[in-house]
């Protein structure tokens, strides 16, 4: 199967340099960034941010994160690992209010939970498979988990 960059080199040479956008906003310190991949499906939106293991997190990517969570129809997939080598992954969701999609009732985070290609390939099927279903509460990430037991706590936040 061919990867979705035909031309991994020619990716690298065109990456875009966002400094000359510093200082254009109306509150000096937004700087512009980029997301690693992004799918929107049925009114779904579906991103997914690799980071290097231990990458330091960036506080406005955490802040668009949390803001795009509570605009509703949103999970945000933040996976850590070497190039091509998930090692840990954490699902950000929107849970929405009952009989109206638009609104966020809360976003909820897993915690970190290990993993490999395997499992973050059934998470992002499952993502599928609930916009599909156009879910009536959105992608729940407890639901990736096949033994409730052992799945980690999830935190709301409102």
């Amino acid at each position: 199967m061919a990867p979705n960059l035909r031309d991994t080199e020619k990716y690298r040479e065109t990456i875009w340099d966002f400094t000359p956008f510093n200082g254009l906003f109306a509150h000096h310190k937004i700087k512009m960034g980029d997301l690693d991949g992004a799918v929107m499906w049925k009114g779904e939106l579906l991103i997914v941010e690799f980071k290097s293991p231990n990458a330091t997190s960036i506080d406005g990517q955490q802040l668009l994160f949390g803001r795009l969570l509570m605009r509703g129809n949103c999970t945000i997939i933040i996976v850590e690992g070497e190039t091509n080598k998930p090692e840990r992954m954490k699902i950000g969701s929107t849970l929405k209010v009952p009989g109206d999609q638009t609104k966020a009732l809360s976003k909820i985070w897993s915690s970190w939970t290990p993993c490999t290609m395997e499992d973050l390939q059934r998470a992002i099927a499952l993502w599928s498979a609930t916009a599909d279903d156009n879910a009536e509460y959105g992608f729940v990430p407890e639901k990736f988990f096949p033994d409730l037991s052992n799945a980690p706590q999830l935190v709301t936040e409102r």
